[in-house]
Order: structure tokens, then sequence, then C-alpha cells
């Protein structure tokens, strides 16, 4: 019979408080992680609060690129969004 041994996976901190708790420490270290989902849920969402926690943390620029857009309310939101960051108003404010 084999034995195998339960090695921790170091964790890296996404600065979303929810998914960090219920992650047990953020997504793994040193590994890629595919965020997947049908429409609706929340797979953009996610990526603009961890942009936005990176760049109020850690006070880096990020940029979201998106394939594709469906989401016509979108296109609305989005520049309200740039202006938030570029007017250097708190980064994540209303959005987390």
């Amino acid at each position: 019979m084999n034995e195998y041994t339960l090695t921790p996976i170091s964790k890296i901190k996404t600065g979303i408080p929810g998914f960090d708790n219920i992650t047990h420490g953020g997504l793994p270290k040193d590994r890629t992680t595919l965020i997947s989902g049908t429409a609706g849920s929340a797979k953009t969402v996610f990526a603009v609060q961890f942009l936005a926690a990176g760049i109020e943390n850690l006070m880096k620029p990020a940029c979201l690129s998106r394939l594709k857009n469906h989401q016509p309310t979108f296109a609305k939101t989005w520049p309200a969004l740039v202006g938030t960051f570029a007017s250097g108003k708190s980064a994540a404010s209303g959005l987390l």
C-alpha cells in the first residue's frame, strides 16, 4: 500500500477578504489558476476586485483586457471605473 504525505500548498492573498477566507489564504502560489464559469457567475467582478485590491494595496498599475463583450452594461460601467483609477480616488471604493 502506498503512503501519501499531504504537503500544505503555499497561498498568495488576492486582497479579496471573502475569497481569501473561503480558500484558506488565497490562490496557490507559483501556479496558474483558471477562473471559469457560466455567464453571470461574477468572473469579471472577481477580476476587477482582484485588480482594484492590487492597485490599492501594492500601488502598482494594472490592466484588464476582455476578448469578448456581450454585455452592453459593461461598456457603460467601464469608463466610470477607469475614471476612478485615473482620478487618484481609492481604487477599491464601491467595488469591494
